[in-house]
């Protein structure tokens, strides 16, 4: 009986211990190919014709995003979001 309660509060505590979720892996400057080559599950959504893209990536525990702005093939800017298309309102 000691060894099932005992076994219940490790479990219980191990269960309320804090869930990791997906952090990006980026750093100011690496290549747009550094970032996508390490960040899979990164989207590109946004190009226009000045050679700016930005890719976006999902925290699914939390729901937010995270914005990165490439200018020449370099990471530049770094942005988090509540919504998938908060990048529309980002200074470029």
């Amino acid at each position: 009986m000691k060894k099932l309660v005992l076994i219940l509060i490790v479990l219980g505590t191990m269960g309320c211990s804090t869930m990791g979720y997906y952090r990006p892996k980026y750093s100011i400057g690496m290549t747009e190919q550094e970032f996508a080559t390490q960040n899979k599950s990164s989207e590109k959504v946004y190009v226009d014709n000045n050679n700016i893209i930005i890719y976006r990536t999902q925290n699914g525990f939390q729901s937010s995003y995270a914005f990165f702005v490439f200018r020449n093939g370099s990471l530049t800017k770094y942005e988090e979001g509540n919504s998938a298309d908060d990048y529309k309102f980002m200074q470029k």
